[in-house]
Parts: structure tokens; C-alpha cells; sequence
């Protein structure tokens, strides 16, 4: 959704959203969980679905704000499994 370089309000501008569909009644909590890559993805083999879950779940009633998730796709070696936490969010919506 939101695009701009360090700075320009992305976090800032998610948070009203959040506040906004909460007081149209969307959502059910004007929470904004707010992560990063390492928030999503494990280091081993089959750790990133469940930690990516449970970033899931705890942004369930609110919005989940994937900080630079352009990052989740750009594979960095053979133990790279940022597609792994992409796929679980794909199934999760």
C-alpha cells in the first residue's frame, strides 16, 4: 500500500488507517502491529510459518504493518525462507 523513502510517514500514515477502520467498525481494534523481516522469518527449517503466524494472530483484530516487505522477496541464499512467510501471510488473508 504505502510506498516513500525512511521519513516520509508510512508508520504514520498506517496508524490512521488503523484508527479509521476501527471507528467505521472494520476492524475491531485500532491496534497497528508494526514488524520488520526478522519479526517474520526464522533462521531453520520450519520455524518461519509458525513465527510469522503468531505475528498473525497478534494483529488479528487490528492491522499488520509489514515494514519493508519488499525484504521478504529478496533471496539471500539457500537459507533464506522470507517466501515461506510471505506464503503463510497469503494463506492467512
Amino acid at each position: 500500500f504505502f510506498q516513500g523513502n525512511p521519513g516520509t510517514g508510512k508508520t504514520s500514515l498506517a496508524r490512521i488507517i488503523a484508527q479509521l477502520l476501527y471507528r467505521i467498525g472494520i476492524i475491531k481494534s485500532d491496534l497497528l502491529v508494526e514488524v520488520q523481516r526478522d519479526k517474520l522469518v526464522a533462521e531453520y527449517v520450519g520455524q518461519t510459518g509458525p513465527k510469522t503466524q503468531k505475528v498473525i494472530d497478534q494483529a488479528k483484530q487490528g492491522v499488520l504493518f509489514i515494514d519493508e516487505a519488499y525484504r521478504l522477496s529478496q533471496d539471500s541464499g539457500k537459507s533464506d525462507f522470507g517466501r515461506e512467510a510471505i506464503e503463510q501471510l497469503m494463506a492467512a488473508m
